[in-house]
């Protein structure tokens, strides 16, 4: 069963502050419900088994056949230049690249969700040991994600991905380890 511990508010927070007594508009905070902590109160939060369990399935489900052949497609193989790029595999339906892209697409999304909805600990799912590929597979779009997502016509593409990375302070600072070799694997094709 779910711990469902970190959704109850506790005693010591106000509503409308954050730890340091700002204001939440000040924190950067966005709070659906006042029943629910903002996602920098889950950071803290100690991670439980079960959390560490989903994590393990999460990574499990990256060993089936398909998505592995998918993955590794995303990695090694498909390296757009920019939007046009990606775009031609988008529009590509009922291609392998089309279905690999939306299949790996497709797991990082739900995978993100998790995180961005306190399912799963940051500290769990930002260890690069498991989302590595997240950060690489970010890092390879996000030079023309604007550009992409106007062509696309969908201004929530890779929104998930990017809120989760550039929302966390983990996510963050991972990702600046991955970028610049993203960036220098791409010079060098």
């Amino acid at each position: 069963m779910w711990d469902d511990s970190w959704r109850r508010r506790t005693p010591e927070k106000q509503p409308g502050t954050c730890s340091a007594g700002k204001k939440r508009e000040k924190c950067g905070w966005k709070v659906e419900s006042e029943d629910r902590f903002s996602q920098e109160e889950v950071v803290l939060k100690k991670p439980t088994v079960d959390e560490a369990r989903l994590i393990l399935e999460l990574y499990d489900l990256r060993r089936e056949p398909e998505l592995r052949k998918a993955r590794q497609w995303w990695l090694i193989t498909f390296w757009p230049k920019d939007a046009d790029d990606f775009m031609k595999v988008v529009m590509d339906f009922g291609s392998q690249e089309n279905n690999w892209l939306r299949q790996v697409g497709s797991y990082w999304g739900i995978a993100v969700s998790f995180v961005l909805n306190g399912v799963v600990s940051e500290k769990l799912f930002f260890e690069p040991a498991f989302c590595g590929e997240l950060y690489f597979m970010y890092a390879k779009v996000r030079p023309f994600l604007k550009d992409l997502r106007e062509k696309a016509k969908n201004p929530d593409l890779f929104l998930l991905s990017e809120k989760a990375i550039m929302g966390s302070k983990v996510g963050r600072a991972q990702f600046a380890k991955v970028e610049p070799r993203v960036a220098m694997m791409r010079q060098q094709r």
